[in-house]
């Protein structure tokens, strides 16, 4: 399942789960002029997204008024620790989600770093301890998942944590306004 608006000939976000979205910049409204970012803005709201997981340092949180934010300030880099953030990512999606919202997570291009946030979140959601395993079911669903190999690396040491990997600072939620 995807959503886009009706201009999109390319999906820029898929469904991965029940109401956790994975996409791109596109997806998230962060590039274009303000007409195609108003435009997806609306189409995110018309899919019911509530919160969004910016998972890029180098794209702002394009809604605020519209959306809470949690920005996760990360490089699409092998020595980037993802792993000590997706506690906090991932108690981020399960709490917008038990309000009843809805959660798109991106990145740049919708495929490493979202991609590999949205596996932790699904490993832990479902105590999915292959994430190998885990990868192929986010594949299912947005077929362009494909996190770098540092950032697949994390995800099975998040497994061998038991989804309890030491917490480190580094996200800033941004409450709608």
């Amino acid at each position: 399942m995807l959503f886009l608006d009706e201009n999109e000939a390319v999906p820029s976000a898929h469904w991965i789960d029940d109401g956790v979205a994975c996409g791109s910049f596109a997806s998230a409204g962060c590039v274009g002029g303000r007409s195609r970012r108003e435009t997806r803005r609306k189409a995110l709201e018309a899919a019911g997204v509530t919160h969004v997981v910016n998972c890029a340092k180098e794209l702002p949180c394009a809604h605020p008024a519209s959306f809470t934010y949690l920005h996760v300030p990360a490089a699409d880099v092998d020595g980037q620790d993802l792993l000590g953030l997706w506690a906090e990512t991932s108690d981020f999606v399960d709490d917008a989600l038990a309000a009843g919202g809805r959660v798109l997570v991106h990145c740049a291009g919708g495929h490493s770093r979202s991609g590999a946030t949205v596996v932790a979140w699904l490993m832990r959601r479902r105590d999915l301890r292959d994430a190998d395993a885990a990868l192929e079911l986010a594949r299912a669903r947005r077929p362009v998942v494909k996190p770098i190999p540092g950032f697949v690396d994390q995800l099975h040491a998040w497994a061998d944590s038991g989804f309890d990997a030491p917490r480190r600072a580094g996200c800033v939620r941004i409450p709608r306004r």
